[in-house]
C-alpha cells in the first residue's frame, strides 16, 4: 500500500508539471487502474480460503478422485492390432 502511494504521489507530481490538459483525465485513469489491480490482488492473494470469490476445491477434489476410481475399476477391451 505504501509502494502504491509513492508511486501515485510521484506520478501525480509528474503529470502536474506537464502541460498538458489531459494529465488530469490520465492520472485519474491510471490511478483507477492501479487501485483496481491492488482490490484484484487482494482477493486473490490466498484462492482457496472460504470467500465468496475462492475456489471450491472439495469439488475438485471430488470429481478428480471419482475419475481416478472410474479410471481404475473401469476394464478396457484393448486391440492389439490397431497399432
Amino acid at each position: 500500500s505504501l509502494m502504491l502511494t509513492v508511486h501515485l504521489l510521484l506520478w501525480a507530481y509528474g503529470m502536474a508539471c506537464m502541460d498538458s490538459l489531459f494529465s488530469p483525465l490520465i492520472y485519474f485513469l491510471t490511478t483507477l487502474i492501479f487501485m483496481g489491480m491492488r482490490e484484484l490482488s487482494m482477493a486473490l492473494s490466498n484462492p482457496f480460503g472460504d470467500d465468496d470469490v475462492d475456489f471450491c476445491t472439495s469439488i475438485w477434489l471430488a470429481t478428480c478422485y471419482n475419475d481416478a476410481v472410474f479410471l481404475l475399476e473401469h476394464s478396457f477391451d484393448v486391440e492389439y492390432d490397431m497399432w
